[in-house]
């Protein structure tokens, strides 16, 4: 739990990430770092202009975002959005109860960006993608304490390997 969460909320706070990162905690690994950002898209996102989100850094590592809370009883659904800027890195969503991490998704989320010449790492251009937007069941999870975990982690690349999460919330 983040600094100053003596106790476990009732409920995801704070997942649309507009009090910065207040309620999670995060770690990093390799070069790996997670800050909040509300403009790197380069104009591909425009709707993320002054839209805070969580932005992982994930050239040569990884970085993740935890939250614990109690999964408030009668929840079905997480649902969230992520995308990549340019470069390819793997998005992992996980509950741990218990002990136990069950991992609801593994994916690449679409990139924002892409190259106009493969040989020219400046050459960047707008791909048109939107973000991945998801609907994990938790229904499971309903009334117990868990740690919801959001990882990026590289795979490749040299040039905007960086991975966002937005609009994280339990239904």
């Amino acid at each position: 739990m983040a600094k100053g969460h003596e106790t476990c909320e009732v409920g995801l706070i704070n997942g649309d990430f507009s009090h910065d990162l207040t309620a999670w905690t995060t770690s990093a690994t390799g070069s790996g770092s997670v800050s909040i950002n509300d403009s790197l898209s380069y104009g591909c996102l425009p709707s993320q202009t002054g839209n805070k989100f969580a932005f992982i850094a994930a050239y040569s590592g990884t970085g993740t975002l935890s939250q614990e809370f109690r999964v408030p009883a009668g929840s079905q659904i997480l649902t969230l959005r992520a995308w990549n800027n340019l470069d390819p890195t793997t998005a992992t969503i996980s509950i741990v109860s218990g002990g136990q991490e069950t991992v609801l998704d593994t994916f690449i989320p679409p990139s924002m960006q892409g190259l106009s010449n493969p040989n020219d790492y400046f050459s960047v251009i707008c791909t048109g993608n939107a973000p991945a937007s998801l609907s994990l069941p938790i229904a499971a999870f309903a009334g117990m304490k868990v740690t919801l975990r959001l990882t990026g982690s590289y795979i490749s690349g040299v040039n905007g390997t960086f991975m966002s999460f937005d609009d994280v919330a339990i239904h």
